[in-house]
């Protein structure tokens, strides 16, 4: 009897050491001259729920405090040794900065590779039963 070859997909997941991958989770911090706030989330494509409680958040900055109050967007990117540090998306200063920042952290986002888009992949491959 012959070999015959097959033909399948083979599902595999990426390593998640690859440096410069984003790894999903994103935070935020505010810090104004009396307060200071700060959030946590899981941002696999989108920014805009973290960006819907930013802005909320930094509304919330007392009206004469707001000039003065700074924003950093940050996401946890792979180091060269595969592991998390953070990357500064976006910062600002003062309310009437942020809608530049917003957009330069959307756009800084959108340009990170992600880990979760490489994973589950499926590759072609020949198998040869004898």
């Amino acid at each position: 009897m012959a070999a015959l070859p097959i033909k399948a997909n083979v599902v595999t997941k990426l390593p998640r050491n690859i440096p410069g991958r984003a790894h999903g989770r994103v935070t935020f911090s505010i810090i104004w001259p009396n307060g200071k706030t700060t959030y946590r989330c899981w941002c696999a494509k989108s920014l805009n729920p973290l960006i819907a409680v930013f802005e909320r958040r930094y509304r919330q900055v007392p009206l004469d405090l707001q000039n003065l109050a700074s924003g950093k967007i940050e996401a946890s990117v792979r180091n060269e040794k595969g592991l998390l540090c953070k990357q500064t998306l976006t910062s600002c200063k003062g309310i009437h900065s942020m809608d530049v920042a917003i957009n330069g952290a959307r756009k800084a986002w959108n340009q990170l590779p992600k880990e979760q888009n490489d994973q589950n992949i499926s590759i072609p491959v020949t198998l040869i039963i004898k």
